[in-house]
Order: C-alpha cells, then sequence, then structure tokens
C-alpha cells in the first residue's frame, strides 16, 4: 500500500484544533449537557476511593494509593483525586468540574485528529468536508448519553484520563508529521514527538485500557502517513521503541498490586472462557448502545451469558464486523483503521482477560465510541452532502436532552440504585445498595424487601445476610434473624461482627449456652471489641464461670471507660468471690 499523498499541513497559521470556530460550540453544549452534574453525591466506587482514602491527604502519598481500591495501581488518577480533595475536601463539586473539563480537553483533541485524519484521507490541503465531519463527531461523541458513564461517575476519572492522554498522543502525533515530512526528526516534530510519548506513559497510570495506546498510533501512522507498518516502523523506529516502553510501567503498576488479581486476570473467579462468550454479547450492546441509547445501566453486576441463540447473533455481528475491517483495510484503510482501533481500544476489558466484578461497564466504550461516530458522520456526509448537517444537528439536540436526563438519574444514591434495579432487576449488587440506600433515607420495610431479593438472587451474599439478619434482629423477630446470620458466618467465618450478631440471637431466643462460644469467637477475632467482651462476661457469669467473666467484664472497661455496666458488673462479681471464699 502506498502511502497517503497529502500532507497534513494546516491552511494559514491556524492551529487546526480552532478551525471553523467548533471550539466555543463543542465546550459550550458539553457544559449545558452536565451542568446538573455538580452536585451528585459520591456512590460506590466512589465513597472508598474519595471519602475513605487516606493518602488524598498528601500530594506525596497520592502517588502510592491504597490497596483494595479502584485507584490501586492507578498513581495519576489517585492525584487528581488529591488535587480535588485539596480543593473542595469531600464536597463533590470540584470533582465533577476536572471530570467535565477533562471530558471536554478530550473532545477538542478528538476535533484535531479526525480533522487531520479526514484531511490525510480526502487528499486535499484542507476541505471544507474535514472541518465539518470533525466537529460534528466531537460534538455528537462528546454529548452522547453513554458517556455519562464516565462522566457523571466520579471514579471513571480513570477512564477519561486514559482517553484524554491517548487523544493527546494520537493528536501530538499527528503534528511531529504535519509538514509531510517521512520521520520525526525535525525541529518542529521532536517537542510533539515527546509530548506523545509522555502522555503514553501517562495514560498507563491511569488505566489498563492504554495498553493498546502504541498500537493504535502506529494504525494510525500506517493508514493516514506511512501507507504501511513497515514504512512507519523503518522511518519511526525509535519512536515506537519509546512507546513500547510504556508498557513496561504499566506491568510494574498492575502486577506490583496485590488486589488486581482477585478482581481481574486469569486467576479471577471467573473462568476466561465465559468472560469470553460474555464480551461477544457485551460488544454488540455497545454497539447497539452507540446508535440507540437506551437503556443506560449504572451497574450491570457480573452476568454470565451462556444463552446459545444471544451468542450466535453476537458471534454473527461481530464476525460480519471483523471481516469487513480485514476488507476495508486495503481498499478503504480510513475504515479499516476505525475497526481495528475499536478492537484494540475494547481488547484490555473485553476479550478473554476476566474482570470478576464487572462483565458489562458502559464505562468501558467511552474512547471507543468515537469510531462508531465518525464513521457514521462521515457515511451521512458521503451519501447525503450538506444536508447531513440538519440530521446531525437534530441527533445531537436529541442526544444532548437525553444526556441531561440521565444525568438526573445519578442526583441522589437512592433514585440512582432504584433506577440500577429497575433496568438490571437480576443484579444482586444494586439491590444491596439499593437496601442500604433505603436505611439511609429511613425506609427500613423497603429495605427488608431489597434485602429479601438480593439473599434469593445471590444465596451466598454474606454482607446481605448479615445486614437482614440485625435488621430482623432488631425488629424483634431473632427467630427469623438467625438463619441469615448463620449464613453470614458460614460465608465469612473471620468477620467478628457477624459472630457477634449470632450471639445477640441466641440470647434473644434464651439460648444463653449456644450463644456463649459465639461471644468467645467474636473476642478471638477482634480482642479489642469492648461489647463482645461485655457480653461474653454476662454469657460466662450466667454459665456461674465467674473468675473468667470478671476477667471479661475487667477488659472491657479497660477498652471502654464510659462503660458503667461493665464496672458494675465487675464490682457484682468481685463481692460475690469475696463472699464465697
Amino acid at each position: 500500500m502506498s502511502p497517503p499523498s497529502t500532507s497534513l499541513q494546516p491552511t494559514g497559521r491556524r492551529d487546526p484544533l480552532v478551525a471553523a470556530g467548533w471550539v466555543p460550540v463543542i465546550v459550550a453544549v458539553i457544559v449545558v449537557a452536565y451542568a446538573n452534574t455538580f452536585s451528585v453525591p459520591f456512590v460506590f466506587d466512589d465513597i472508598a476511593a474519595v471519602t475513605r482514602n487516606p493518602s488524598l491527604s498528601s500530594f506525596a502519598r497520592a502517588f502510592v494509593p491504597p490497596d483494595g481500591l479502584s485507584v490501586t495501581g492507578r498513581p495519576l488518577v489517585n492525584l487528581s483525586l488529591a488535587l480535588n480533595h485539596a480543593l473542595s475536601g469531600t464536597n463533590p463539586w470540584s470533582y465533577h468540574a476536572l471530570n467535565l473539563m477533562l471530558h471536554a480537553a478530550s473532545a477538542l483533541l478528538l476535533l484535531g485528529v479526525v480533522r487531520r485524519a479526514q484531511t490525510a484521507s480526502a487528499g486535499t490541503a484542507v476541505p471544507n468536508a474535514a472541518n465539518t465531519i470533525a466537529g460534528w463527531t466531537a460534538l455528537v461523541w462528546a454529548v452522547h448519553p453513554l458517556q455519562s458513564a464516565s462522566v457523571t461517575y466520579v471514579m471513571q476519572r480513570s477512564e477519561l484520563l486514559a482517553g484524554f492522554c491517548l487523544l493527546a498522543a494520537l493528536y501530538a502525533f499527528a503534528r511531529t508529521v504535519e509538514k509531510g515530512k517521512p520521520d520525526t526528526r525535525g525541529p518542529q516534530a521532536v517537542p510533539w514527538a515527546a509530548v506523545a510519548v509522555t502522555a503514553t506513559f501517562a495514560g498507563m497510570a491511569s488505566k489498563e485500557v492504554m495498553a493498546g495506546a502504541p498500537l493504535v498510533l502506529l494504525l494510525y501512522d500506517r493508514t493516514f502517513v506511512s501507507g504501511s507498518l513497515r514504512a512507519a516502523l523503518r522511518h519511526r523506529a525509535s519512536f515506537y521503541c519509546a512507546l513500547a516502553s510504556s508498557w513496561l510501567l504499566l506491568g510494574w503498576l498492575v502486577f506490583g498490586t496485590e488486589s488486581r488479581g482477585a478482581s481481574a486476570g486469569f486467576s479471577s473467579a471467573v473462568a476466561w472462557t465465559d468472560y469470553a462468550a460474555t464480551q461477544v454479547y457485551a460488544i454488540t450492546h455497545y454497539l447497539r448502545l452507540a446508535l440507540w441509547p437506551s437503556p443506560l445501566v449504572f451497574d450491570y453486576g457480573t452476568p454470565l451469558i451462556t444463552d446459545p441463540l444471544w451468542l450466535a447473533a453476537g458471534g454473527i455481528v461481530l464476525t460480519v464486523i471483523a471481516a469487513g475491517t480485514v476488507l476495508a483495510s486495503r481498499r478503504w484503510p480510513a475504515v479499516g483503521f476505525c475497526g481495528c482501533a475499536f478492537c484494540i481500544l475494547l481488547a484490555p476489558s473485553s476479550s478473554v482477560v476476566p474482570i470478576a466484578t464487572q462483565t458489562i461497564a458502559e464505562h468501558r466504550v467511552y474512547l471507543a465510541l468515537a469510531l462508531p461516530v465518525v464513521l457514521v458522520v462521515s457515511a451521512l456526509y458521503r451519501g447525503l452532502g450538506p444536508r447531513a448537517g440538519f440530521v446531525v444537528a437534530v441527533a445531537s439536540i436529541v442526544m444532548l436532552a437525553a444526556t441531561v436526563v440521565r444525568n438526573r438519574d445519578y442526583a441522589g444514591v437512592l433514585t440512582l440504585w432504584a433506577d440500577t434495579v429497575h433496568k438490571a432487576p437480576a443484579n444482586p449488587r444494586a439491590h444491596y445498595n439499593l437496601a442500604l440506600a433505603q436505611l439511609d433515607a429511613g425506609r427500613r420495610v423497603e429495605a427488608l424487601e431489597s434485602l429479601a431479593v438480593t439473599t434469593r438472587l445471590a444465596p451466598n451474599h454474606a454482607a446481605a445476610h448479615q445486614k437482614r439478619g440485625e435488621l430482623l434482629l432488631a425488629d424483634g423477630r431473632p427467630a427469623d434473624a438467625l438463619p441469615h446470620l448463620e449464613a453470614s458466618v458460614r460465608l465469612q467465618p473471620d468477620n467478628a461482627a457477624a459472630h457477634f450478631m449470632v450471639a445477640h440471637a441466641y440470647i434473644q431466643l434464651n439460648r444463653a449456652a449456644d450463644a456463649l462460644p459465639r461471644y468467645a469467637e467474636a473476642v478471638r477475632l477482634a480482642p479489642t471489641h469492648a461489647a463482645a467482651r461485655y457480653n461474653l462476661g454476662n454469657a460466662l457469669a450466667q454459665a456461674g464461670r465467674y473468675a473468667e467473666a470478671l476477667a471479661q467484664f475487667d477488659e472491657a472497661s479497660r477498652l471502654d471507660p464510659s462503660d458503667e455496666s461493665a464496672r458494675a458488673n465487675a464490682a457484682r462479681i468481685r463481692d460475690y468471690l469475696r463472699v464465697a471464699r
């Protein structure tokens, strides 16, 4: 394949990023779309990663996120959260503001990248169509309702940062060859090449999806600059070696953390074959949402799609797309680039490497969405000419309205989880989180119903069994509570609180002898649990083991000096033992 005959040189002195006045339009529309998100509360992973993350109090500590959080192994994301924490503490407005700025910046970078790619494909300096197609592509991508999963949900900052870094690397690379030179050794090219490499490293410190970035840049080079992979590697061997070296950083960040292995990778709880089959459905589902973004689901849970009909239908769709991409790579290289880049961007999360915590997630298509969007917009302009602008404008207005409406679902924790349960009724995690939100709102009866659904859908959900048992126990129903509390102990034998609540249930059932070993186990697991020691002392006293009971009361008093009951019981036992002697 011969290299494109065009240079990527802009006309005049204007930066192509601001061509045709698209910048203020795109920024204004994004602000309108997400203006109602600044008061959206922290939800789901936000709570642990923001409100319970001690590393955010210091920029130095932020470079080493704690293990077990969604920011683990993603130091740039954690650093950005530390910046927000310095600005507004745990008030969410600054977190949403930074998410919005990253999204807007990515849309402008997309404008520049698509414009240059369109210019190269068209074979002219800067055709008007290139500006128009790039502008509408960036606008549609920016206001598409599917993007709310990444922009409105604070902890998808990782997706936003990775997308921004990849687009920055692409745009910087395009600038290295804007004078039409086959290499990156010119005085203007070297700084831009350095920006591309730096952006790639930054992306690797943001999210694992960035793994495909060097391949996307190489593919862009092959398609729009050099004409072949061999020519691209020959002209820019050192550049691609520098890009590839960023994989070392990614590997160190991923394998240097303990928690990632349990939630992602071949050692996770999900078999790779089941996960791969589910991704056949997931990718076709993402494509459908790109064309018709409804219904949008905040949390799909961990479903595994094994229905043969779904898999067959999805397999046919993906086969057609793959075959079309291969064929287009020679005859219509730009189309082939879109197909290949779409697969590369989704590969880290939607292939054979299991992500046990979420088998399907809308935020994963954040950057990849740009590829079907640019294909559709380009096809409309090829078929309708200037009249396509009216069609795309109407579609943009509709999507803008849909995004504003979708963001209202995030307005409160209760509304978000209620919406999720409505759209994903088989997701036990959604029912459990809805129950917690209902409890916070004082709706105990509804919370019990949601917990009942959770334990029915997921019999091994230890936290749901424990919470349901605690509520039933508080309602004076120890016989109903005991099976759930016993289940929580069976599922989490090292949970001191669960043993403590089981013992409470036995006490209410007048089975003090059964309660005693449970209290003893709670004390063994949590030696500083003053209440457990106090209740263990009571159980020992009822069993006539006064010396042991006295030791527990004394220790409970030491751990909690405000506990008058423990001191009083200890005094009574001492009096009794003194008289008994």
